[in-house]
């Protein structure tokens, strides 16, 4: 997969005059995408995978998110550990320019390679009268981030895309995403926090909150 150098730098502005050294640097980029489509079911807060894989995701901001849709897709994504690896040791060798140019890459990059299978995958589904939910991933809102070794474990990503004992993908430029698949278009807006839903945990205030679901 070509990502052009003007993408990067139109996704992080902070890329600007570095455009020589990230033609460069994206030699590093190994993009690799795993994914499994399937219907889905919802039962209250709650989505339900059926099937011989049954699965489920307890999640009021999830389930908010795709209510109405049919399937979902479950996707993996990850740019490879070269870049991260070279960033990491930029960094230990006192080049933190070089270093920070290399992770604010690796950042854009995963970003733009599931952008663009996303993009994809709607025009595939287009053909079939179905409209996407926005992207939804593990971490965000009340989804725990546990359930990405759900997700790696389901879609079987070893060694491309592993996970730590704390739930964190490795290489460490790698996402896990969720979309949903609905008959008729859905509002593309992200479920809004409510406590009295229980979809803020109430460990934090809104202006301290970590993960902003309601306005990501």
């Amino acid at each position: 997969m070509d990502i052009k150098t003007c993408r990067i730098v139109a996704r992080c502005p902070e890329l600007k005059g570095a455009e020589e050294r990230i033609e460069e640097l994206g030699k590093l980029i190994k993009p690799v995408i795993y994914w499994a489509d399937m219907p889905v079911e919802l039962a209250g807060d709650r989505l339900v995978l059926p099937g011989d894989d049954r699965m489920e995701f307890e999640s009021i901001y999830l389930a908010q998110g795709i209510e109405g849709a049919r399937r979902v897709t479950i996707m993996a994504a990850t740019i490879g550990g070269r870049l991260p690896q070279y960033s990491s040791a930029c960094m230990g060798a006192g080049r933190h320019w070089e270093g920070t140019v290399a992770d604010l890459l690796g950042s854009s990059a995963v970003e733009i390679v599931t952008d663009d299978f996303f993009r994809f995958l709607e025009r595939e589904y287009s053909a079939k009268g179905l409209y996407p939910t926005l992207r939804y991933s593990p971490g965000y809102g009340d989804w725990d981030l546990k359930d990405q070794k759900r997700i790696i474990d389901l879609l079987n990503t070893e060694p491309d895309i592993r996970i730590n004992g704390n739930y964190i993908l490795e290489p460490v430029k790698s996402v896990t995403a969720l979309v949903g698949w609905s008959g008729k278009p859905v509002k593309q807006s992200y479920p809004e926090g409510n406590r009295s839903k229980g979809l803020c945990s109430g460990e934090h205030t809104c202006s301290s909150c970590i993960t902003w679901a309601c306005k990501k």
